[in-house]
């Protein structure tokens, strides 16, 4: 079975729980992703069945798009919410005006240090399990590129929450949202978490054209087809 299928990843799993439902459910020898999301985030992920795992170096560097929740006056271990609390800070009253003076500053080519919790590879090991152990590892910076970043405004053009603002980001392969985020809150001076990501798009593929996780894995074999793209389709030529 090769091709492609795109799913709108459901929150709480991770993208190789994803993987492997796909794999069991559709009968695959392998399946691979992307680009990875964390398991707090939802959205699109791009799945590599079978033969089209080999088509991965296709999407090396495919530009990412999300929407994100940032919550500020708070910053924890894992730069989301589900870390433990590492601080607790006073939301200034501007933070409006402050978010907006200091985005320009996140836009470009960035030199972005990975989180602690991430799978970025030290002496073989994934940072998460050094921080796990409880130590600290200086990592070097990677180079990112924030092609634009945003806030978006609601509907009477301020948020619900004054502690929160929803920001849309494109951004290169690569980028830690979550890492944006709490350099974010860091520059302004309260802290800030990821409250909920959802990434909209992953190169050509968007939520257009992503699937139910669970309705691609009741489909089984039979009816799985119906979901890809083929090879000789409009997407992978």
């Amino acid at each position: 079975m090769d091709g492609i299928v795109v799913i709108d990843k459901p929150e709480g799993l991770t993208s190789h729980d994803v993987c492997a439902r796909v794999k069991r459910a559709l009968g695959c020898l392998r399946v691979g992703h992307t680009g990875t999301l964390d398991p707090i985030a939802t959205g699109v992920l791009p799945l590599l069945l079978d033969g089209a795992t080999k088509w991965a170096n296709r999407f090396a560097t495919d530009e990412k798009e999300y929407l994100v929740t940032a919550a500020f006056g708070v910053a924890t271990t894992t730069y989301d919410r589900e870390g433990t609390v590492a601080g607790r800070y006073p939301v200034p009253s501007d933070l409006l005006d402050r978010v907006m003076a200091a985005l320009p500053q996140f836009t470009g080519t960035l030199a972005q240090i990975p989180p602690p919790f991430s799978a970025v590879k030290h002496r073989g090991k994934p940072l998460y399990w050094w921080a796990r152990q409880g130590i600290q590892v200086a990592v070097p910076p990677r180079s990112v590129e924030i092609r634009s970043i945003a806030l978006v405004p609601t509907a009477d053009g301020a948020p619900d929450d004054p502690a929160s603002l929803d920001l849309h980001i494109c951004c290169s392969k690569g980028t830690y949202i979550r890492s944006l985020v709490h350099d974010l809150g860091s520059a302004i001076g309260c802290g800030a978490m990821v409250l909920r990501l959802r990434r909209l798009r992953s190169g050509t593929f968007g939520l257009d054209v992503a699937h139910q996780l669970e309705t691609v894995c009741a489909d089984r074999i039979g009816g799985a087809d119906k979901f890809l793209y083929k090879k000789n389709g409009d997407v992978i030529a």
